[in-house]
Formats: structure tokens, sequence, C-alpha cells
């Protein structure tokens, strides 16, 4: 499946229905709440490479670069929270990046430069944006430890609506197994 010609494209970690669902309850679970506009359940995902807006041709070479990708299936402990002020957001990730996560993470950037996409330069933070419109930095204190058994990685496509972005997975690619 290819997504629409100049679609906004990214890689990204989804987690199961199980996985997802675990992340939102831990959050409703936390103390104090964080206040903000929830992402929906179904949306959650942690993002490994922004792509932008992206041509067909420029897919295509996408999908060929993935399919290259050598990296192993593993566990992400997700055990924390953070603020990032300027998009005003509150997000859920590991404190510490399991190496087949960030052997991941460098593989798909080394094969966008030979897509023609220049990948972002600033340090690869993993998280998961939890709450958008966050009214306050305010984190909570604990948090659960969850694990995310992760195998796979996916392209997926973002269309922008007046009621919020929507996601569509293009295509998804396992990692090797345990």
């Amino acid at each position: 499946m290819i997504a629409a010609a100049n679609a906004r494209l990214f890689f990204a970690l989804w987690p199961d229905t199980v996985t997802a669902t675990a992340i939102t309850t831990n959050l409703d679970n936390v103390v104090p709440k964080p206040e903000g506009q929830r992402v929906a359940t179904e949306k959650l995902h942690l993002t490994l490479a922004f792509l932008g807006v992206v041509t067909a041709d420029a897919q295509h070479c996408l999908i060929q670069a993935a399919q290259q990708i050598n990296s192993g299936c593993f566990d992400l402990t997700l055990d924390g929270y953070g603020y990032f002020p300027k998009p005003n957001v509150i997000w859920y990730g590991p404190t510490v990046i399991p190496p087949p996560l960030a052997q991941l993470q460098i593989q798909l950037r080394e094969r966008l430069r030979g897509c023609g996409i220049t990948p972002d330069d600033r340090p690869f933070t993993p998280h998961m944006t939890v709450v958008r419109k966050a009214r306050n930095g305010v984190l909570p204190q604990h948090s659960e430890p969850l694990r995310w058994p992760v195998s796979e990685f996916c392209l997926a496509a973002s269309v922008t609506y007046a009621t919020g972005a929507q996601y569509q997975i293009v295509r998804r690619w396992p990692l090797r197994a345990y």
C-alpha cells in the first residue's frame, strides 16, 4: 500500500491493543493527573523518524529501504513522564533506551538519506505523546513501569483535520525474533 501522493509520513513503533490500553490505564492511575487533551488510545505511537511531506517516488524508496532494516525484537520499558514546553505536550517513555531501539532508529536515519530525505538532527528522545495542550508542566510523580514487547515497526501517514490528526498505517515490517 502506498499513501496518497505528497502525504505526511513518519516511521513509528505502534503498540498492540493490549499495550496501548495499558498505557492509557497507567495514565488514568497516576497522581497528579495531567491536565490537557488526552491522546486517544488508538493514536498512541512512538515516532522513530518524522519525514514530512513525501512524494510517491520517495515513498517507494522508503519502503524498499525499510525492508533492508536488520534489527531484532526488544522489550521497551515505559517508566517515565516528560514535558516538552514548546509544543506543550506531556509524554511517556523509557528512561533507558535499549540498544536495539537505538540501532533501529540509527538504521532508519541512515536509509532516509539514501531516499533524499534529511533526517532531523536533534538527539533521539523516544517518547509517546499522551497529553496535548498540557495546561501545566506538572508531571506524575510515579508510574508503574510498563513492558512493551516490540516486534515490528511501521510507516504511517498523518492527515490533519479540524478535529485533529488521523493516522493510517501504510506498511509494517517485522523485527528479527528474540
